[in-house]
């Protein structure tokens, strides 16, 4: 009865002092008479925080067709782990997986090791770093694979305008390490504007550009986003 009692201590324990976040958004959009098409586009992500401890998940699926040929179709799915180990200083490994065949890939796995940084942080805003090293293996269309080294740095601002409106823009980029001269460049300004308790209207502009692209592909991509996001 006593290591019962002890074990259902520690869960509750545990419960309490772990804190969990989610965010899920979704974008819509069909026509039909003279223009048939339809766009989706679902994301989530998550985290749960224990002590210095941080576990991240992410996922994310765009799909797009118009008169029934496929236009847009690409994922990621991530897991993240932060380790706080001085009081803006910490340790981050994490690995995303990729697809996108509009690109002139078919599966990306990056895998992450490096520090993040916390400039500031208030109530209303905060600037946020990430500098590390990345490990790319990468399949192309026909199944061949080459690997990579590469650096990553990242940056995150957000601030809130007001009580209903806030902003954010994040900011990366992934230098080659093993093809000198090869870089990835992305960015995006989101505004977020309160509907009602834990439901939000959501505007974003994800801009992506790749100097060497694959051969017949365009150097920059872009996605211009109006999407529901509830967040607990």
């Amino acid at each position: 009865m006593k290591q019962l009692f002890l074990i259902g201590s520690i869960l509750f324990t545990t419960t309490v002092l772990a804190k969990f976040n989610n965010e899920s958004e979704v974008s819509l959009m069909k026509t039909g008479g003279n223009s048939d098409s339809a766009t989706y586009g679902l994301k989530s992500k998550s985290d749960y925080t224990l002590d210095k401890n941080l576990f991240a998940f992410a996922a994310a699926y765009n799909f797009a067709e118009s008169n029934e040929v496929t236009s847009t179709e690409n994922w990621k799915f991530g897991v993240k782990y932060n380790r706080e180990l001085f009081t803006s200083l910490g340790l981050y490994l994490g690995e995303l997986v990729e697809s996108d065949r509009f690109t002139g890939f078919d599966k990306r796995y990056n895998s992450d090791l490096g520090l993040f940084y916390s400039f500031f942080k208030s109530d209303k805003t905060e600037l946020k770093a990430e500098l590390g090293y990345r490990y790319t293996i990468e399949e192309d269309l026909i199944g061949e694979s080459e690997n990579y080294s590469k650096m990553r740095l990242f940056s995150e601002y957000s601030l809130a305008l007001n009580e209903n409106v806030k902003f954010k823009y994040w900011l990366e980029y992934v230098p080659n390490l093993t093809e000198s001269g090869q870089y990835q460049l992305s960015m995006e300004p989101v505004v977020e504007v309160v509907l009602a308790k834990e439901l939000f209207f959501k505007v974003s502009y994800e801009w992506k550009y790749e100097n060497t692209p694959v051969a017949g592909k365009s150097k920059q991509d872009y996605a211009f986003k109006t999407s529901l996001l509830a967040t607990f």
